[in-house]
């Protein structure tokens, strides 16, 4: 018998080595092609695109739960495109009385020349005179950064009617943020400007990102970032060179293997028991589905 019959086969190493590809080499991908800018230009949707019927559909079910609601229309707005043949669309909705904001938000992809819906969900938004902030979802996809610990984030994605979903977004207020009194950031801070209101949050996104290590600056005027963010309404003074966000390498493998299997459903499973258990603890009444 020769020494190298006991050796694995060729066959048997790839077969051993696809998985620890999957696990490392993805992370690697996301290094490499993770490109972010500060203070994005988000453009609102012309009212003559010709939307997927399914887009169309989907956005009319919720405008309409969400007027029932006491919400106003304040716009749709594509998200900057980060891969290839797919579109992120957000329309943004804002309930003065209550003092909250909602966005409706949908992820379609290009299929062999036909367009088909990836992701849609809805989330609801309180910020604070303390800055803290309440926000309450039914995304399925769990979030790539981390979360300020001012921020009680949850998702619900077995919740899809969007009035039952407010009445969980006001249960949990009123259980943890009763004696807080809530800002309409959209039009004490912004004046109303919905483009400048959606990039100035996204970059308070990739800012905490940055500070947890996740993402790192590539270029860029970064001073001009970190004086708009103290500013209010966080906007850039001109002339203003944007800096780019670029994944760190621990912030890439973080990302990804929230996203990958094994992690993604014990990430999953541990984020579903909490946000069931803050419901719970609010006295929302959870439906049939969700027990």
């Amino acid at each position: 018998m020769d020494i190298f019959d006991s050796f694995p086969t060729t066959g048997t190493l790839i077969l051993l080595g696809l998985p620890l590809l999957y696990l490392f080499g993805t992370p690697l991908l996301i290094l490499a092609t993770f490109r972010a800018e500060a203070f994005p230009t988000i453009e609102p949707v012309p009212p003559d695109e010709p939307l997927p019927e399914v887009v169309r559909q989907r956005f009319f079910e919720v405008h309409e739960s969400l007027t029932r609601l006491g919400f106003s229309n304040e716009g749709t707005f594509f998200l900057p495109q980060a891969v290839a043949n797919v579109k992120s669309l957000i329309v943004v909705f804002i309930n003065r009385a209550e003092a909250t904001g909602a966005v409706s938000a949908v992820v379609y992809a290009d299929q062999n020349g036909s367009w088909s819906l990836q992701e849609s969900f809805t989330e609801f938004c309180t910020r604070f005179d303390d800055d803290s902030e309440i926000n309450t979802g039914n995304q399925n996809t769990l979030g790539a950064f981390p979360i300020p610990s001012s921020y009680l984030s949850t998702q619900h994605p077995r919740i899809r009617d969007v009035e039952d979903l407010f009445a969980a977004h006001q249960a949990i207020q009123r259980h943890h943020a009763l004696r807080r009194r809530p800002l309409n950031r959209l039009d004490e801070q912004f004046g109303g400007d919905v483009a400048a209101y959606i990039s100035a949050g996204m970059t308070a996104e990739f800012e905490y990102a940055k500070a947890c290590g996740y993402l790192r600056y590539l270029g860029g005027d970064h001073d001009g970032v970190t004086a708009a963010m103290k500013d209010s309404p966080y906007r850039p003074s001109p002339p203003f060179n944007k800096p780019q966000y670029g994944a760190t390498f621990v912030g890439a493998y973080l990302m990804a293997w929230k996203q990958l299997w094994p992690m993604k459903p014990f990430f999953s499973r541990a984020r579903y028991r909490r946000d069931r258990q803050l419901l719970e603890e609010a006295g929302f009444k959870l439906p049939s589905n969700y027990l």
